[in-house]
């Protein structure tokens, strides 16, 4: 995780039982989804896309659903373009989603992964994005200056993100970023 400060520490402590707590309404939110929207597998455009960057097991269980979503209105306030849940990539619309997007979606996979699920990653995610808003910083820099955003990010944009993520997992000494994860072989 990244340098944390005082207030980070703070809003972690508050979010991490807050998100145990509620996530069994979010498990509903998603129950819920699937019902109207089935998740599916990757097709095989997507997973041609996808190969040069990632390994067969790291796509195998990823799922995507197109509809809008109601964990989206529960978590994010509304439905954007896209996120991800766990292994689930949630898509408002099939024609709102470029490759580059699935490929940042995919890394938010794989950090799900990293942070031991779901209620742990909101509690980190959401614990920066709110400790840089009591900052003064507006939303969508908050957006910006959180640390798994702006891995994803990196990696969104890296020509060689296959060699990347093969073989040295999600890591890169980005000092404008200022943030590091440790070494993990994702595959």
């Amino acid at each position: 995780l990244p340098e944390m400060g005082a207030l980070y520490k703070i809003l972690l402590i508050i979010f991490y039982p807050l998100f145990m707590l509620i996530y069994p309404i979010l498990k509903l939110a998603t129950a819920i989804d699937h019902y109207y929207y089935p998740p599916r597998s990757l097709q095989f455009n997507e997973l041609t896309f996808l190969k040069p960057y990632f390994t067969k097991q790291t796509l195998a269980t990823i799922k995507i659903v197109y509809g809008p979503s109601q964990f989206g209105k529960i978590v994010f306030g509304s439905n954007d373009h896209a996120f991800t849940l766990g292994e689930t990539i949630y898509v408002n619309h099939p024609n709102w989603i470029s490759s580059t997007t699935l490929r940042h979606e995919v890394v938010h996979v794989l950090q799900y992964r990293k942070h031991f699920g779901v209620a742990t990653y909101l509690a980190v995610y959401y614990a920066w994005y709110v400790s840089k808003l009591l900052c003064g910083y507006s939303y969508y820099r908050s957006y910006k200056l959180i640390p798994v955003e702006q891995e994803a990010y990196y990696y969104e944009k890296r020509s060689r993100l296959r060699r990347l993520v093969d073989e040295v997992g999600l890591i890169h000494t980005d000092h404008v970023a200022g943030f590091q994860f440790k070494k993990r072989k994702f595959g």
